[in-house]
């Protein structure tokens, strides 16, 4: 599908989850799963990925930088999202002389390759997708508000294409009883992606409502977040998504998180069908173990995912 890429989304914490993060916020990972939750945020925050699937072919690394400023009197923030997935080293051999028995200029029947091979025939391409989000948010109320311009550029060898789209997303205040709502809205009018090759491809709207539950438990020393979110599109993606029919698909996202000694922190979720599961080293800030005053919160993410394949 069009952009897929941008699917799995940005960071361990929110992965490890399983993408149930539309109503968490306090995290930058909000570039991607919430703009409007950037509003709620104060301060400066920085973010870092690395993710490796299918053994290693598959490289993702994401880069996330926020902000919050005094805009005219009303608090606001901006930040900025750089997401790169790639797939190097892809060797194109098809260049290669074979005897050719019937002349049709394919390897097919009793035709045989060479016994030997002239490695300068081949070709080593890559594929990469870059997205690259520019995000405003601000604060209405108790709630929360923002965009996203979103650019996407693709290249598989020597051909590429390029896109632009948009992103919104509110944030609610606290609700009472721990509760929390979130919601985006991704490509709002449908974002057109244009090949080198004259080839168009359309990515339709979709909607992420989301819910998040929070609890403290002062004498266990523990703190508790329960997270679901429902990404709805509207394009039928088959087999591709756990609901879909009429038009439209469904994924659910189920996220769990346990913070301990506010130090260390397990996690566990599903996304769509595959489970999740990861954890958090909070390293400095309020319980850390490294007695940094510059640093208010440093954490270190690990998160894990299972395919089918």
């Amino acid at each position: 599908y069009a952009a897929d890429f941008f699917s799995k989304g940005t960071g361990a914490r929110p992965l490890a989850m399983g993408g149930a993060f539309t109503a968490v916020g306090g995290d930058n990972n909000s570039l991607f799963f919430n703009p409007g939750a950037l509003g709620a945020m104060s301060g400066s925050s920085l973010s870092l990925m690395h993710s490796e699937r299918f053994g290693g072919l598959v490289q993702v690394d994401h880069a996330g930088f926020q902000s919050s400023l005094d805009l005219y009197g009303r608090p606001a923030s901006i930040g900025i999202s750089v997401l790169r997935v790639g797939v190097d080293d892809i060797v194109f051999t098809g260049e290669h002389p074979f005897n050719d028995l019937n002349d049709n200029g394919e390897f097919d029947g009793p035709e045989e390759l060479p016994d030997s091979f002239d490695t300068s025939y081949f070709q080593t391409v890559s594929d990469q997708e870059w997205g690259i989000l520019g995000v405003y948010a601000t604060r209405l109320g108790g709630w929360s508000l923002g965009g996203a311009v979103k650019v996407i550029y693709q290249s598989v060898g020597s051909y590429n294409s390029f896109g632009f789209g948009l992103d919104a997303g509110l944030f609610s205040p606290h609700l009472g009883g721990g509760l929390r709502l979130g919601m985006k809205i991704q490509d709002i009018t449908g974002t057109y992606l244009a090949w080198s090759t004259g080839v168009s491809e359309f990515v339709s709207p979709s909607l992420r409502p989301g819910l998040a539950w929070e609890r403290n438990f002062e004498s266990l020393a523990a703190d508790l977040l329960l997270a679901a979110d429902a990404e709805v599109r509207f394009e039928d993606y088959g087999d591709a998504a756990v609901f879909s029919g009429s038009g439209m698909s469904i994924d659910p996202h189920l996220g769990f998180e346990l913070w301990l000694l506010q130090a260390v922190a397990l996690r566990m979720g599903m996304d769509g069908q595959d489970w999740t599961g990861g954890g958090g080293l909070r390293l400095a800030g309020r319980r850390g173990v490294l007695p940094w005053e510059a640093i208010q919160d440093l954490s270190v993410d690990y998160g894990f995912g299972n395919h089918e394949d």
